[in-house]
């Protein structure tokens, strides 16, 4: 496997799925925090943290596409282990969801 390839398989793609999970779950959690009656500050704080991780990831998932050397010579194995550790929070919102 050449390194361009490497880099979309095991870091921005992984990346960019993360974004799109975390965002696609903030999308789905909005309408909740904006409709009761009483504001939540935790739910606020909640939905902030899916709204950023998601932009994180999809940020710097299009910054690897971009350039195949944004960690320079960072093994990518660390990198996508812990991409996908961090699609456990946002799959226990999706699976537990009842709308």
């Amino acid at each position: 496997m050449d390194h361009h390839a490497r880099v979309i398989a095991f870091e921005a793609g992984p990346l960019l799925l993360l974004a799109a999970l975390y965002l696609g779950v903030a999308l789905a959690l909005a309408p909740q925090l904006w409709r009761r009656r009483a504001f939540s500050w935790l739910g606020f704080g909640i939905w902030t943290l899916f709204v950023l991780v998601g932009l994180f990831g999809a940020g710097f998932g299009a910054a690897m596409l971009g350039d195949d050397d944004v960690l320079g010579n960072v093994n990518p194995w660390p990198i996508f282990a812990m991409t996908v550790i961090a699609y456990v929070p946002a799959l226990l919102v999706v699976t537990s969801a009842t709308y």
